[in-house]
């Protein structure tokens, strides 16, 4: 099961009250899988003023995690690439302001990360699947599947590597272990996407999670 997201539509799902508490450390995965030539955001979240996080796919299969603090990004990039039109996982740990890591595929040994200077998290106003924000919009062409955030728990190396499965190319989105069953209790929002109702079952309407 799985949520079609539609550039041409600017399909997004959006939240902006009752927004769970988040800080360091926390941590985000999900399933996704994307088309050709698609530079888009995964998702994003918007704090006040212009600060935001976004996750985003670039053209040439690469994936990035970022910070804009109103003044510079903050960027961390695997140094693996994805295949388009196959289903991939995507790992984001966040352990401290100054220490993050992205895995893709489980493939710990290329994650990408960010240990330069320190990006305070504010509470978000909006957090956004589909798209960076209301503020930059780049809605995605794709599918999102079981996307997770724990908070107050940094993904380890095991866990993320159990998340992802035994990947290979061809696999469906949950091939890997179910994120429910990793640290239930630190789990802030999951989202099992389904695609099969609208609005669907973890969504108060179509915008709204």
């Amino acid at each position: 099961m799985s949520r079609q997201f539609a550039e041409a539509t600017a399909a997004w799902l959006e939240r902006t009250s009752g927004l769970p508490t988040i800080a360091y450390p926390f941590s985000i995965c999900f399933w996704f899988n994307a088309p050709s030539n698609d530079s888009n955001a995964f998702f994003g979240m918007f704090v006040s003023g212009g600060d935001q996080w976004m996750c985003e796919i670039v053209a040439d299969e690469t994936v990035k995690w970022q910070h804009w603090n109103n003044s510079s990004w903050a960027i961390a990039t695997p140094s693996n690439t994805f295949t388009n039109n196959v289903w991939q996982h995507l790992a984001i740990i966040c352990t401290s302001s100054t220490n993050w890591a992205v895995v893709l595929n489980g493939d710990w040994a290329n994650r990408g990360t960010y240990t330069s200077t320190a990006r305070t998290f504010a509470a978000p106003v909006e957090i956004n699947i589909g798209r960076a924000s209301s503020n930059l919009g780049a809605t995605m062409d794709g599918l999102i599947a079981q996307w997770t955030l724990w908070n107050n728990h940094a993904l380890t190396q095991a866990q993320v590597e159990a998340l992802a499965g035994p990947f290979s190319s061809g696999s469906q989105s949950g091939a890997g272990k179910d994120p429910q069953s990793i640290q239930g209790d630190k789990i802030a929002v999951h989202l099992r996407l389904e695609g099969t109702a609208s609005p669907e079952p973890d969504f108060q309407n179509t915008y709204n999670f």
